[in-house]
């Protein structure tokens, strides 16, 4: 039976209760507000000014400017003001007299440039961040990800030239050199692909103050080789704010507010497309994105318990339930119904201790998650049909305790990291599932698709885990040049020989003040038990015990000068799962199939190197336009058997080119073009119901293997524009995806080639309150 459930847990109606009535006792008066713009001479908005009233000879109200140079300042009703100073970094201060302050009619303010007299200071730029560490504000954020079908999705604003997306264009499925990244929120792992069934994440943007994403390579802090960090706002001493956001997609409305020793903020998002189709002929030869039923609500809360100590709490709980039906372009295949359900659950709690030269970080969380898969074909079921019941559920806590030590040039990492699966059971019931997500290139039977009915046509396992990690670290600037070298000891129960010393080093030289050369050496672990609907992931429960870790060694060098940037990378992964049937022992005394026949073995490889060229100019031809531009060369093979054959991610070529043009402070236009080669899939084979025995031989899976990803899809690209345009408190946005319509393949089927979703267009009004 679907997952149906209460959306709200008790945790978060009590949060939500507590941040009405807080609330309403802390911005009941409001007062009145006086809002404008400041421009230079050139009508260019000024961000980052001061806009101060005065009376008396003191300040009684300032605000400082956004990024469209619109400022509001609250003043109490009682005020009277006397004048209005605005000054700003490289212009000229103005004083202006007010007789009165009139609240229903902003104010246009403009200053002029001047020169700043710095003597005889010498002036040394900030040192540039790493090409590997990428960090984008809530301003960024919206920007890069202004194209996409969901433009609070932070998810879509992550970019790196080695970055690829599994199945469709509009995934938020990523992939970086074939490794999963490890999502944090605030210093907690939220896991892999927190997403809304691949969509979008179940973190909204609006919650979050800065995104971290460090694609290749990490530090002895992190367990994967590439990481994204979701830290979200802080809003201590910030009146009640909001915003309200319809699109075509979802509903959404955020909160903020705070005062000197608390804050909180939070979501709450509703899906508006299932609703849509109801009312609209939508009808597509193409795999568009379906019509999704989800909702979620995120909550947080801070809390400064003196000046040194702060506490923080972040809540979410996450419902999807998906439906859709995929007909067949052939006759005799009847169309298959696909459901799933879903629901999650995350509470964490984090203590800190900030000082001048050193951090302290305490977290514990526990998650909670229900997954349920069901494809059965419309119709009457046949010897040769596929159909697929599938559950998942978890139960993890986690704790960390971590410090960072800053010593004038030196610094100093060290911390444990925790994690324990109380509860990982799958239930599976199936006939001729071949073992693949839905997303998987080719769909080709399981290999002994028959041995497979007879042996896991019903299984249920339970794989509990403990994680534990210890590592520490060492770094030291010697003038331009600095080097950081850390341990980190891994061990993880569930698998065979499931430990590990790790060393990490990093490397840079700043050869000039412009460039910069870096590099990174890594060692990782990784347990193979992933999402259940990875590929095998059934088979790797099940002989989770005879598994290693999987083992990865990445080696990155870069170099930066300006706006360009320009890197090659290396890859090894060892240990991963690879079917090995038992040719021994195929049949039991009753002449059945053997229950071992089928086992898994950590003996394949994986394989990947390439380079990249990445460029950025924030003032293209002219200063309101913006260029990034990506190209991307790399090769991803597998290794089984002693086969070497290309990765299910091997694109060779990617092209990445936004263009950005502000129109004016009102209207901001963007277009994104993503060229790449079409993923590899294989040759269709057939599902062998009588004819299979015959073929329980390791000649015979070596000439599978030979030709596994031997095809390629086309070309795949795209082009997608959007719009922006604010209105002050009000924003309205328009995306198109895939503008050209173009026939992009994503899966070979035996009803013929599945594509990605033609011209898709979103609308969302947001208000702000």
């Amino acid at each position: 039976m679907l997952v149906r459930s209460r959306f709200l847990s008790r945790t978060t109606l009590l949060l939500a209760a507590l941040v009405a009535v807080s609330a309403e006792g802390l911005f009941a008066d409001r007062g009145r507000s006086f809002s404008g713009v400041v421009l230079d001479l050139a009508h260019r908005p000024v961000w980052g000014a001061t806009v101060a009233l005065r009376a008396s000879g003191s300040t009684i109200a300032a605000a400082p400017t956004d990024s469209l140079g619109g400022f509001a300042v609250n003043l109490p009703d009682t005020a009277a003001v006397e004048s209005l100073i605005v000054s700003a970094v490289g212009y000229e201060p103005i004083a202006i007299r007010l007789q009165s302050v009139n609240e229903n009619v902003p104010v246009i303010l403009t200053l002029a440039e001047s020169a700043i007299n710095v003597g005889r200071i010498s002036v040394h730029a900030q040192k540039e961040p790493l090409a590997e560490d990428h960090e984008l504000t809530t301003e960024q954020i919206r920007n890069a990800a202004a194209s996409s079908l969901v433009p609070g999705n932070p998810t879509a604003a992550l970019a790196d030239p080695q970055l690829a997306k599994v199945g469709s264009n509009h995934s938020s499925q990523i992939r970086v050199s074939g490794s999963a990244p490890e999502f944090f929120l605030n210093g907690v792992s939220i896991g892999s692909d927190p997403n809304h069934f691949g969509a979008f994440s179940v973190v909204p943007g609006a919650v979050l103050h800065s995104m971290r994403f460090q694609p290749q390579g990490t530090d002895v802090s992190y367990s994967a080789p590439s990481a994204v960090d979701f830290k979200t706002a802080t809003p201590f001493n910030t009146h009640f704010s909001g915003d309200l956001n319809l699109s075509t997609i979802e509903a959404d409305g955020a909160f903020r507010f705070g005062n000197e020793r608390f804050f909180a903020l939070g979501s709450l998002r509703k899906s508006t497309l299932d609703k849509l189709v109801r009312e609209f002929d939508i009808r597509s030869d193409r795999r568009t994105v379906p019509p999704t039923n989800f909702q979620d609500v995120f909550a947080s809360a801070g809390m400064r318990l003196s000046p040194n100590y702060r506490l923080l709490l972040d809540e979410y709980a996450v419902r999807d339930y998906l439906s859709f039906n995929t007909a067949s372009v052939e006759h005799n295949i009847p169309p298959t119904q696909t459901l799933q359900a879903s629901r999650e659950n995350y509470l964490g709690v984090k203590l800190q201790r900030v000082s001048s030269r050193l951090l302290l970080q305490a977290t514990a969380a526990v998650k909670s998650s229900v997954r349920q898969y069901v494809a059965v074909p419309l119709g009457e079921t046949t010897l040769a049909g596929s159909q697929v019941t599938l559950s998942d559920s978890s139960q993890t806590y986690l704790g960390r305790l971590q410090s960072n030590l800053e010593l004038g040039h030196s610094r100093a990492l060290c911390g444990i990291d925790w994690s324990a699966d109380t509860r990982r059971v799958v239930d599976l019931h199936q006939q001729n599932w071949n073992l693949q997500p839905p997303f998987a290139s080719t769909d080709n039977p399981f290999i002994y698709q028959v041995a497979l009915n007879q042996t896991f046509g019903h299984f249920a396992g339970n794989t509990p885990r403990d994680h534990f990690a210890a590592f520490a670290s060492v770094g030291h600037d010697f003038g331009r040049l600095s080097l950081e070298s850390g341990l980190r000891y891994e061990q993880i129960s569930a698998v065979t020989r499931g430990h590990g010393l790790l060393q990490r080093h990093q490397f840079s030289l700043r050869t000039s003040d412009h460039s910069e050369f870096r590099a990174h050496y890594g060692e990782y672990i990784d347990d193979p038990v992933t999402a259940v609907l990875e590929p095998n992931q059934v088979l790797i429960r099940a002989h989770l015990a005879r598994l290693t870790p999987i083992r990865t060694r990445l080696v990155t060098a870069d170099y930066a000068f300006g706006p360009l940037q320009v890197g090659l990378f290396r890859k090894w992964m060892s240990g991963t799962p690879v079917v090995t049937p038992d040719y021994d022992h195929i049949y039991t005394a009753s002449y059945t199939i053997n229950p071992n026949f089928l086992g898994i073995r950590s003996t394949g490889r994986a394989d990947f190197y390439g380079f990249s060229a990445d460029l950025t100019l924030n003032r293209f031809l002219a200063a309101p336009l913006s260029l990034h531009t990506s190209y991307a060369w790399s090769r991803a093979t597998r290794t089984e058997y002693g086969i070497t054959y290309p990765h299910e991610l091997d694109t060779r070529n990617r092209v990445v080119t936004r263009l950005d043009y502000r129109v004016s402070r009102k209207v901001a236009l963007g277009t994104e073009l993503q060229v790449r080669n079409g993923y590899p899939y294989s040759p269709l084979r057939k599902l062998l119901l009588y004819g299979e025995p015959g073929t329980y031989n390791e000649a015979y899976l070596k000439s599978v293997l030979a030709k596994e990803n031997s095809e390629r899809f086309p070309i795949n690209a795209t082009l997608n524009v959007s719009a922006r345009f604010d209105l002050g408190h009000a924003a309205m946005t328009l995306a198109l995806t895939n503008v050209t319509n173009r026939y992009n393949p994503l899966i070979n089927s035996a009803s013929g080639l599945i594509y990605d979703a033609g011209i898709l267009p979103s609308f969302g009004f947001t208000w702000k309150f």
